[in-house]
């Protein structure tokens, strides 16, 4: 127990917290991986109902290749931040 390496908690919780800034973190994410012509589908401009209401309107009239396009992208944003493997792989970094 006393050679083992210690985990600074203080330094993996504050990056934890820093990694999951959950709203603009996921929509960040999301439009990173979207492809370029459909980023602008991402998100809509708070507290704009009308904004929402064209994006909706954007997203539901898509083909369905699109769609599969977007399913995929926000798949791999989701996988890449916040899946287990990629969760560990950073709390251990710290102490590589």
């Amino acid at each position: 127990m006393g050679d083992e390496q210690r985990l600074p908690t203080d330094e993996l919780l504050r990056a934890s917290r820093e990694d999951f800034d959950a709203g603009t973190d996921f929509t960040v994410a999301v439009e990173e991986e979207y492809p370029e012509r459909l980023r602008h589908l991402a998100s809509f401009e708070t507290g704009d109902v009308a904004d929402l209401q064209v994006k909706l309107r954007e997203l539901l009239a898509l083909g369905d290749g699109d769609r599969s396009a977007l399913r995929a992208a926000a798949r791999r944003a989701v996988v890449r931040r916040w899946s287990w493997a990629s969760i560990g792989a950073r709390l251990v970094e710290p102490v590589r």
